[in-house]
């Protein structure tokens, strides 16, 4: 079984590799919202991976975080997670849409630049660097 330091860790990880990527082209982002536009399968799983993997962090987590800030962290994420899955199967062409104007953003590099923070506060603090609690 999966601890809740493995999770942020996992968390962390994850956005720290996106954030990079997007950093590095940030172009890409107007390829993936054209994809999700125009290609329902594509939408449906980028809508069916968040619901699945944040479900199971979720409901594993959840009867735990009672008395572990980390726990409470992990089903926080799996929490969010989940809403994302969520908004994605169930609003597809207004996420389709948010995706589009945040690729036109001005602002890109500043949102991606905060993605890359949260990460390495996740890998931080799931790497017991940083405590919480």
């Amino acid at each position: 079984m999966l601890n809740a330091s493995v999770v942020v860790l996992i968390y962390g990880f994850i956005l720290l590799v996106l954030a990079l990527k997007f950093l590095k082209s940030p172009n890409e982002i107007k390829l993936i919202a054209k994809h999700v536009e125009g290609d329902h399968g594509v939408a449906f799983f980028a809508g069916l991976i968040p619901l699945i993997i944040g479900t199971v962090v979720l409901f594993h987590f959840a009867p735990l975080m009672t008395g572990a800030p980390m726990n409470t962290l992990a089903t926080i994420l799996g929490g969010l997670t989940t809403l994302i899955g969520v908004y994605r199967l169930w609003f597809t062409p207004l996420w389709g849409s948010h995706l589009k104007a945040f690729a036109a953003s001005k602002h890109l590099h500043v949102v991606i630049g905060l993605y890359f923070i949260i990460a390495v506060v996740l890998l931080l603090i799931g790497g017991h660097v940083i405590a919480i609690g």
